[in-house]
């Protein structure tokens, strides 16, 4: 069962079995994917779920850490890039098998001609400044 946490006015969190998520101030929902977790169809619909009850401006921006190890599975893979209602994501990576994973990942998500761009980065810091780069700014 999901646990959603208020953290404050702002942030919100919701703790799930395959990872956390939290929407912060920034904009930017961020998602830790579970260690272990094979990304399967319906893993998939349940984490697009969650990021719509975090974000549902349709205009979605997400940082995901990649858990350990990292498998999608083809129907994960057609299910994530067919969303409608995203931006950006940042795929934030830990080793070259992630790296691997990640660029295999960019190429499908151009065969299946996902409506939002998806980049690799090593850092979390990276990853922020670019789902930030074009957002409008606050007042």
């Amino acid at each position: 069962m999901d646990s959603v946490k208020p953290m404050n006015d702002e942030v919100q969190e919701i703790i799930t079995a395959f990872g956390n998520f939290v929407h912060r101030t920034n904009r930017i929902v961020y998602y830790e994917k579970a260690d272990d977790l094979i990304m399967d169809e319906k893993t998939a619909l349940q984490v697009l779920e969650t990021i719509h009850r975090l974000d549902s401006s349709g205009a979605s921006r997400v940082l995901i850490v990649q858990g350990q190890p990292t498998s999608y599975t083809f129907e994960a893979q057609k299910t994530l890039f067919s969303v409608k209602g995203f931006e950006k994501v940042g795929l934030v990576i830990a080793n070259s098998i992630q790296r691997e994973v990640g660029q295999l990942l960019k190429r499908v998500a151009k065969a299946y001609k996902a409506t939002f761009e998806l980049e690799v980065f090593e850092f979390v810091e990276e990853a922020e400044a670019w789902l930030d780069a074009d957002f409008p700014q606050l007042n």
